[in-house]
């Protein structure tokens, strides 16, 4: 069987990452949902 790696969540201030309204949105449902982006693994 495949171990599920634990996701850790982290306090992001999504501002830091883009100025982008739309984006910053997108960022904020992605960690919601437990997805992580470009911008968590950068």
């Amino acid at each position: 069987m495949a171990e599920v790696k634990e996701k850790k969540q982290k306090g992001y201030n999504f501002r830091d990452f883009s100025t982008c309204e739309a984006t910053i949105q997108m960022l904020q449902k992605a960690a919601s949902d437990g997805v992580e982006t470009a911008f968590q693994r950068a």
